[in-house]
């Protein structure tokens, strides 16, 4: 018999996590987590366990998804943020019934839209978004490069002074946080960006221990920034 139901914070975290990794562990840029990530990251400013349902075949954990609301955004779009099914239990059904009961709780929450994510791989799941009346609105890609002989002189402005980001002062991740907002404001699905989230993410995000952050200084203004980031974690998963 199979149920569909909703996430209990405190408890359900090891069921979730065991079909999370399950129906990412094929994806590139997907690493597995473990509970103790997952309670880590349940203390950032935007988690949200509200609109987390787990998928029961028999009592055993075998789907999951998240009907998201951005409580900061101001336009009544709902996104499904995580979704999938333990992959010996997809093709039964499961799939269509979590994508209808996700879009439901985003309807019965206030939701006028309802937006979606899919790889180009995964035929299947866009079919079935398709067929539930959803559109292609956006692609994006995943690239990557060896970082064997690096070029140089491409274009870049040579007046430009790089200048490291110091984790420990709040005037430095204010000013990361205004360069975030102000230069992805034209960009799809923006919204601002509090400057608690940047604080949380700069400094006690669980996968990005190691980072370095640089501003771009042109004529004595900040004009732009760069982060870089090595997810240990997700190097010893998939041995790169």
């Amino acid at each position: 018999m199979l149920k569909v139901r909703r996430f209990v914070l405190g408890i359900d975290e090891a069921d979730w996590i065991k079909v999370r990794n399950a129906v990412y562990c094929v994806r590139l840029d997907v690493a597995p987590i473990s509970v103790e990530e997952m309670r880590a990251y349940e203390k950032s400013p935007d988690f949200d366990s509200e609109g987390r349902f787990i998928a029961e075949l028999d009592d055993q954990p075998v789907g999951i998804f998240h009907a998201y609301i951005d409580k900061l955004r101001e336009e009544k779009k709902g996104f499904v943020r995580i979704f999938g099914v333990v992959p010996e239990f997809r093709g039964q059904g499961i799939e269509e019934k979590l994508a209808e009961t996700a879009l439901e709780e985003l309807k019965n929450r206030g939701m006028k839209v309802a937006q979606v994510s899919a790889d180009s791989d995964q035929e299947d799941i866009i079919r079935l978004w398709e067929r539930l009346g959803l559109k292609l609105v956006r692609m994006s890609s995943l690239m990557t490069r060896d970082l064997v002989g690096l070029q140089s002189d491409i274009g870049e402005n040579r007046e430009v002074v790089l200048k490291p980001l110091r984790r420990d002062a709040d005037e430095d991740l204010g000013m990361l946080n205004r360069l975030n907002n102000e230069c992805f404001k034209e960009h799809f699905n923006w919204r601002p960006n509090p400057l608690e989230r940047t604080v949380y993410f700069v400094r006690q995000d669980p996968h990005f221990k190691i980072q370095e952050w640089f501003f771009a200084i042109l004529n004595g203004e900040h004009v732009g920034y760069i982060g870089i980031g090595i997810d240990e974690s997700y190097n010893a998963e998939k041995k790169r």
